[in-house]
């Protein structure tokens, strides 16, 4: 698992390769509202429930808005096994979130 900015997941965004993912583990609310183009909704409290939606990601890009639940949700994968997911590598926003997103002026979905 590996820390970054949201600066970072901006840059990272820019060359996204078929198998590499950005989630999203904020209530499907705040979703709504906005969020990193291209991400994919998956509250943190379903994560567990919910990991085989992330089968044959290569690189899974996580954040929230602040980096508590993008943390837990890093977590919980690694526990499960990020083998039996197909995951290569965790990055997690951990310091900040999409309100840094926001701050930034960078494109957002809706």
């Amino acid at each position: 698992m590996t820390s970054i900015t949201m600066d970072q997941l901006h840059e990272h965004s820019k060359k996204l390769g078929a198998k590499d993912l950005i989630l999203d583990v904020r209530t499907p609310q705040e979703f709504a509202e906005g969020h990193v183009p291209g991400s994919k909704n998956i509250p943190v409290d379903q994560v567990e429930a919910r990991h085989a939606e992330l089968q044959g990601t290569q690189s899974l890009f996580v954040y929230c808005r602040a980096g508590r639940r993008a943390d837990v949700a890093a977590a919980i994968l690694t526990q499960i096994g990020l083998d039996k997911v197909g995951i290569n590598d965790i990055y997690v926003v951990d310091d900040g979130g999409f309100p840094d997103w926001e701050d930034a002026n960078y494109l957002i979905q809706k």
